[in-house]
């Protein structure tokens, strides 16, 4: 009997969470929220990348 109250616990809790989430406004605040670090990332990306190509294209030169 005392396993099956967590597993009822579990399911109940996770779906009123879910039913926090589902509202319009939270929901867009969340994904506003995301998109700002996301943004963050690709930047971070493209500048660790424009350094490496700059990187092996000066090597490239002192090579040749």
């Amino acid at each position: 009997m005392s396993s099956d109250l967590p597993r009822k616990g579990g399911p109940t809790s996770s779906r009123t969470h879910d039913a926090r989430v589902r509202p319009g406004g939270k929901r867009k605040q969340k994904e506003s929220q995301a998109c700002v670090p996301g943004l963050m990332g690709v930047c971070v990306c493209v500048c660790v990348c424009v350094c490496v190509c700059v990187c092996v294209i000066i090597d490239l030169l002192l090579v040749s």
